[in-house]
This record gives structure tokens, sequence and C-alpha cells, in this order.
């Protein structure tokens, strides 16, 4: 069976080699000097990601499509026009 998962996470970016020396599991064959994120996720469990998987699976707040926000609402997440939307609304 597959699935889709939505959860709005905190992500900060962080090197393979931090993310080693934070004992966080990184596979052997991604070097040191690789780009990832250290990922918090919701309950407070961390993991680091590398860049192009995060990337992959997850969108910016900023700007997300309309379905995505309804997901962060469900959520318990606040949500918000991102500025001025030229018709006298922000």
């Amino acid at each position: 069976m597959k699935y889709i998962g939505v959860k709005v996470v905190e992500a900060e970016p962080m090197t393979a080699e931090v993310a080693r020396a934070c004992n966080y599991k990184v596979d052997e064959d991604i070097h040191d000097i690789a780009s990832g994120f250290e990922v918090t996720y919701p309950g407070g469990y961390k993991s680091w990601c590398p860049y192009d998987a995060f990337m992959e699976a997850n969108r910016p707040t900023t700007g997300m499509p309309f379905g995505h926000a309804i997901e962060a609402a469900r959520q318990g997440n606040k949500i918000a026009r991102a500025g001025w939307n030229g018709k006298n609304m922000f």
C-alpha cells in the first residue's frame, strides 16, 4: 500500500560531517561536505536528511499551494496571506 505524508517540519542546514558528530544516522557513502538538513518533526523527533532528498519531499511554507495550507491548518498551524493580493486585501 502507498501513502502520501504531509507534515509541517522545521529544518536547519547541516553538513553530513556535523550530522555525524551529532550522532545522526548518515549513510557511509555520503561525503562529510555533503549538504543536508537537521529536521525536527512534530513531537520533537530529529534526524538528518540529505539536501536532494529533503527538497524532493518538502516545500517552503511561503507560497504553499492551497491544499498544503489546508493540511497545515488541520495540524493546528496558523495560516495567513503572504502579502498584498491586489484586491485591497492582505
